[in-house]
């Protein structure tokens, strides 16, 4: 069973995000705790440039950015 913590599983290339990016909230407490979320949640800690980081994933993949 594959788990959210796992990059493998992630709609978009890990090596889209600078290496010193941390994946971090409630999926990582879910995960911990065994629970199966309804929708995919990932939030990252990023120690600059989130936005534009953010802005770059949207665009390579086409989707949206708020």
């Amino acid at each position: 069973m594959s788990s959210v913590l796992s990059p493998q599983t992630w709609p978009f290339a890990l090596s889209r995000l600078p290496e010193s990016a941390h994946l971090v909230g409630g999926s990582v407490r879910d995960a911990l705790l065994g629970r199966k979320a309804d929708y995919l949640d990932l939030d990252f800690v990023l120690p600059c440039d989130a936005v534009e980081t953010a802005r770059a994933i949207a665009r390579h993949y086409d989707a949206g950015f708020v």
